[in-house]
């Protein structure tokens, strides 16, 4: 059990020290994870809330609740679905594209000093182990 303790410390210490969630805006971590999907999702043309839900395996009320406190914060925008008049499509607004780059450049600096610290072939066996983990985890 100790390792267990130990491993999940360091994965959340790595995660909470070397990744910023966009510089202290994004208040719950939430946000940042269904930011940089809806910035993804079907090359801009936005992702409904419940297909996040279903994405990120969690209620649609939490989706809706973090929808809407990025929608008040003018980094989400709602577009209506024209077949369904009664469901949307979230979409990146301006700002909020400009949110995700930032975070994605504080993976990719991260990621690149890992690499040069880690080397190719170390790099190489920590990508695998965490497609591998992932797939554990979703499996």
């Amino acid at each position: 059990m100790d390792h267990l303790m130990r491993m999940a410390q360091s994965v959340a210490l790595f995660r909470s020290v070397h990744i910023k969630t966009s510089l202290n805006i994004l208040t719950d971590s939430g946000m940042y994870r269904v930011l940089i999907l809806v910035f993804n999702a079907h090359g801009g043309k936005g992702i409904k809330p419940n297909q996040i839900a279903d994405y990120f395996r969690c209620t649609r009320p939490y989706v809706s609740k973090l929808a809407k406190s990025l929608i008040r914060r003018g980094l989400l925008v709602k577009k209506s679905d024209d077949s369904d008049g009664r469901s949307y499509y979230l979409l990146c607004s301006p700002a909020g594209r400009e949110i995700v780059e930032e975070i994605m450049e504080d993976y990719l600096t991260v990621t690149r000093k890992l690499y040069e610290g880690l080397g190719a072939e170390k790099s190489s066996q920590l990508v695998a182990l965490l497609e591998e983990s992932t797939a554990i985890l979703e499996s």
